[in-house]
C-alpha cells in the first residue's frame, strides 16, 4: 500500500514598517515498488518575504529526493531561490536567482551523477503612459546533465517589449 501526506504553514507579521511572510512544508509519498530505494517524494521546503514600502526581498530553499517517472531516482535534490524588486515611481527593477542540483540514477540505484542549474534574471518595466509598459530584461541559464554542461538548455538572451492594455 501506498500513503502520502503532506503540511504547510505561513506565518505574516509587521515589524514596524516592514511585513515579513514565513512559509514552510513537506511532502512525503510512500512508493510500494520494492525496486525503488527512494520514497515517491520526501521534501521539505521554506521560504521567506519581507516587503517595505517599494521594496521586496524573497528567498526560498527545497531539499529532498523522489522518483521521477517511476524509473529514475533523484537523490540530494536542493534547490535555492532568491529575488528583489523596487519600485521607484514608473519604474520597476527586478533580480532573481535559481541555484538548484540533484543526483540521479536508474531505478534502484543510488544517483551518482550531478544534475544543475543556475539562472539569473533582471529586467526594468517603466510606465510609458497609461496601459503602455516597456520593459527590458535579462537571463543567462547554465544547466548540466550527468556532470557535463548542456548547451542547449544554457545560454544567455535580452528581451525588449511593450505590455498595452485597453
Amino acid at each position: 500500500a501506498e500513503t502520502s501526506y503532506s503540511a504547510g504553514i505561513t506565518y505574516t507579521t509587521d515589524a514596524g514598517d516592514t511585513t515579513i511572510t514565513i512559509g514552510g512544508g513537506f511532502v512525503n509519498a510512500d512508493d510500494s515498488n520494492r525496486m525503488t530505494i527512494n520514497d515517491k517524494a520526501d521534501i521539505m521546503m521554506v521560504s521567506a518575504t519581507a516587503a517595505t514600502g517599494d521594496l521586496t526581498l524573497g528567498a526560498g530553499f527545497m531539499s529532498g529526493s523522489r522518483i521521477n517517472g517511476g524509473t529514475i531516482e533523484v537523490d540530494s535534490m536542493q534547490i535555492l531561490t532568491a529575488g528583489a524588486k523596487y519600485v521607484s515611481g514608473d519604474m520597476t527593477m527586478s533580480i532573481g536567482m535559481v541555484d538548484s542540483e540533484a543526483k540521479d540514477g536508474a531505478e534502484g540505484a543510488n544517483g551518482t551523477n550531478t544534475d544543475t542549474l543556475e539562472s539569473i534574471s533582471g529586467s526594468v518595466d517603466y510606465v510609458v503612459a497609461s496601459g503602455v509598459t516597456a520593459t527590458v530584461g535579462y537571463t543567462d541559464v547554465s544547466a548540466g546533465n550527468e556532470g557535463a554542461s548542456v548547451s542547449g538548455n544554457s545560454g544567455s538572451s535580452w528581451y525588449i517589449g511593450a505590455n498595452i492594455s485597453f
